[in-house]
């Protein structure tokens, strides 16, 4: 059941009858590797989803704790692939330039438009539907139409 919560936003955290299990009682039963996944996700889902930091490396995507200090102020540490992301802008980190004119972000909303892809509100994740209805359920956890 905890294996299942950590790679399905809706069933995470782990309920019985509506009402979330402790956190000692779930990871107790998962082995070290799961274990840290699921407390890294549970302290994930504690920070607003318009608070959260996620890698902008497309190959990572990792979800950036707000305890993770980055080289200068403002910016935080991925701790999987190592990138420096600005708290700004939520893109790779700029040094002391301003976040607004970010060329390579400005290409990509480009492709976005011309592909029909969205972003989420929140976290501001690229997404792209495939099939299926126009719910979408963002890694962050927010809900949005994809219209």
């Amino acid at each position: 059941m905890g294996l299942t919560s950590l790679d399905n936003p809706e069933q995470f955290p782990v309920k019985c009858c509506r009402e979330e299990l402790p956190l000692e009682d779930v990871v107790s039963t998962m082995g070290t590797r799961n274990r840290k996944r699921y407390i890294s996700r549970t302290e994930e889902q504690a920070v607003p989803a318009d608070e959260r930091i996620y890698c902008p490396r497309a190959k990572c995507g990792q979800w950036i704790h707000p305890n993770s200090k980055g080289p200068r102020p403002g910016t935080r540490l991925c701790t999987q692939c190592r990138a420096k992301v600005c708290c700004a802008c939520r893109e790779f980190a700029h040094g002391p330039w301003p976040c607004a004119d970010d060329e390579s972000l400005k290409t990509v909303l480009g492709m976005a438009k011309d592909n029909k892809w969205q972003r989420c509100t929140k976290c501001h994740y690229m997404v792209e539907k495939v099939d299926g209805c126009n719910h979408i359920l963002c890694r962050c956890g927010y809900h949005f139409w994809y219209v």
